[in-house]
């Protein structure tokens, strides 16, 4: 088992998906690439394989690094096999450490912000990889990744020993823990709006212009979710209750109205909102 709330197992995945090796391999045979494959909950939404892939290929068309991932079926339901980005064509394995190992952080203790991910991201590398921290925090709050505690962020070591963001993983609309985001934007976790969200942006130093396409492509990927899921396999009920729970979410990220002659204090430091 590789741990987690829901079932899983490291193994090795043909490339017609119809033959699985069991087993944490370093080498692998032609024709089959490492992955983690990962099941519905025991007691659960049994449509959660469904939902992740689609949010794997939602992230990618909303320029969110992902990792890759595609459903395999089985005799009651299907898996979804994730391709594990730690390891090398040919054989061998990419060092990776989780945000949590890095900083000998509790994840069940909510106290991090995702301001502390992207300082770390720029003290491992010597630049912060703003723009993909945003990108994908915008992504998770807007389909209520609320699970998005420390283990679920992890960086990677190259050959060279340099270091960079891992693809975003565990990407599946959920509650997490206690309901509100696990990672705070801007010190909120319950709540959290547009202004949140640009005045992260803001203090990552980038324009106003990546904070509001950050937003407005999460937004995009949310509208989305739906009809993909269901395309996917899911069952409609339950990709249309997240589908509206998707939709009370984006009120709070929408653009705010501001009427004639009002002041908007987000105007001096990040224009109009």
């Amino acid at each position: 088992s590789a741990h987690g709330a829901r079932p899983k197992f490291w193994a090795s995945v043909s490339s017609d998906g119809k033959k699985v090796i069991l087993g944490d391999n370093l080498q692998t045979p032609h024709g089959f690439t490492a992955c983690l494959v990962k099941f519905a909950p025991a007691r659960g939404d049994k449509s959660e394989p469904f939902y992740e892939a689609a949010c794997l290929q939602l992230a990618e068309m909303v320029g969110v690094k992902a990792a890759k991932g595609r459903l395999l079926t089985h005799t009651h339901g299907a898996a979804l096999a994730i391709e594990r980005f730690d390891r090398l064509p040919g054989g061998g394995r990419l060092f990776v450490q989780s945000l949590a190992a890095l900083l000998h952080d509790d994840f069940r203790l909510p106290k991090l912000d995702y301001h502390h991910l992207a300082q770390v991201s720029h003290k491992l590398s010597g630049v912060t990889d703003a723009e993909r921290v945003y990108r994908q925090c915008c992504f998770n709050v807007a389909l209520s990744m609320k699970d998005d505690h420390s283990k679920n962020f992890a960086f990677c070591m190259g050959k060279p020993g340099t270091w960079e963001l891992s693809p975003a993983y565990d990407l599946c609309p959920n509650e997490g823990p206690s309901g509100w985001q696990t990672m705070a934007v801007s010190g909120e976790c319950r709540d959290i709006s547009r202004n949140h969200l640009l005045a992260f942006a803001e203090k990552l130093g980038l324009s106003i212009t990546v904070a509001k396409d950050g937003i407005d492509k999460a937004l995009s990927a949310s509208s989305g979710f739906e009809a993909l899921a269901v395309a996917l396999g899911s069952q409609k009920s339950g990709a249309r209750k997240w589908s509206k729970n998707f939709r009370e979410i984006a009120k709070r990220l929408a653009p705010t109205v501001v009427a004639a002659g009002a002041k908007n204090p987000m105007k001096r430091s990040l224009g109009r909102s």
